[in-house]
């Protein structure tokens, strides 16, 4: 199984590079939570079942269950903010670029 991990996780980090560089943002986002959830699953059964967390007391696997969820969460809502509104940056950096001026110049000290 842990094999399959790394597999999925190599394959999230095609599919982020692909909802980055893709032109329908808001139709790869749900598709990209969806499969950061599976991820979710497969690393708890990991910590759970390989990695010893099954022989720790009930509320120290909770503990451990509710990191994990908390990690995906706070990645997941990341992730779907940046997909939304990382095209708007982008275009904004990119329209200023087209005027020949460095960045530097726009920055105020």
């Amino acid at each position: 199984m842990c094999a399959w991990v790394w597999v999925l996780q190599i394959f999230q980090a095609i599919w982020v590079l692909v909802a980055i560089t893709g032109q329908r943002w808001p139709s790869n986002a749900p598709s990209f939570l969806l499969f950061s959830a599976t991820l979710l699953v497969m690393n708890t059964l990991i910590c759970r079942d390989l990695l010893g967390m099954h022989s720790y007391s009930q509320m120290e696997a909770t503990v451990w269950d509710n990191v994990a969820v908390a990690g995906f969460c706070t990645a997941a809502a990341t992730q779907y903010l940046f997909i939304f509104f990382g095209p708007a940056h982008y275009r904004a950096f990119g329209a200023e670029s087209k005027h020949g001026r460095p960045m530097s110049q726009n920055l105020e000290l």
